[in-house]
């Protein structure tokens, strides 16, 4: 007998295999679902952004800043990548964020609540290192 699988929250590969289907584009919708069909499978983007994260991590320079939340920060101006390590022991790069975003949050009074309001939401992130 097979085991009931948990609910999860929809991938963007089934989000876009709805929007093709509603649009009754048979042959594309196939293969959407197909897609998908395969929990495995992340999207190229995050597999390619991950693996250029994790290449270019140690060339970022880290600076300590003032958190109970956040270990230090990195930004890449090359990229434009600012990339946070926490104090949990994850880290994860922002992409495409401004140099005057990466100033603005060194030169915070609480670089936590300057994260939360300005980056976490803003910014597309990719974790390349989870909880030690």
């Amino acid at each position: 007998m097979k085991k009931r699988q948990s609910p999860r929250e929809m991938t963007e590969s089934e989000k876009d295999a709805l929007t093709v289907a509603d649009g009754h584009d048979v042959a594309a919708w196939g293969k959407a679902v197909a897609v998908a069909a395969s929990r495995s499978a992340k999207p190229a983007w995050i597999r390619e952004a991950k693996e250029r994260s994790k290449q270019r991590a140690a060339v970022v320079d880290k600076v300590p800043v003032p958190s109970s939340i956040i270990k230090s920060v990195g930004y890449d101006d090359v990229t434009e990548t600012l990339q946070i390590h926490f104090s949990n022991g994850r880290v994860y790069h922002y992409l495409h964020v401004p140099l005057e975003t990466y100033n603005a949050l060194l030169a915070a009074g609480s670089v936590a609540a300057f994260f939360d309001a300005e980056i976490r939401d803003k910014y597309r992130a990719v974790e390349i290192a989870a909880r030690e």
